[in-house]
């Protein structure tokens, strides 16, 4: 599928730096306000993201 000159790998790949951005921030945030960082919630998250991932037929999974 191709969207406004996108396509559905450049989509996810987008998505998973956007990820990797979220869990970047959300650890320092937490650092700074010295409240815990549950990283098993970004784990199980980033977990189900990439099973739809390999589910989606327009593109090949790269791992």
């Amino acid at each position: 599928m191709r969207l406004g000159g996108w396509d559905a790998a450049a989509l996810w790949d987008a998505l998973f730096v956007q990820i990797k951005l979220f869990r970047r921030l959300s650890l320092d945030v937490s650092q700074a306000l010295d409240c815990n960082h549950d990283n098993k919630i970004h784990r199980d998250i980033e977990t189900f993201i990439r099973r739809l991932w390999r589910e989606d037929r327009e593109v090949a999974p790269k791992a």
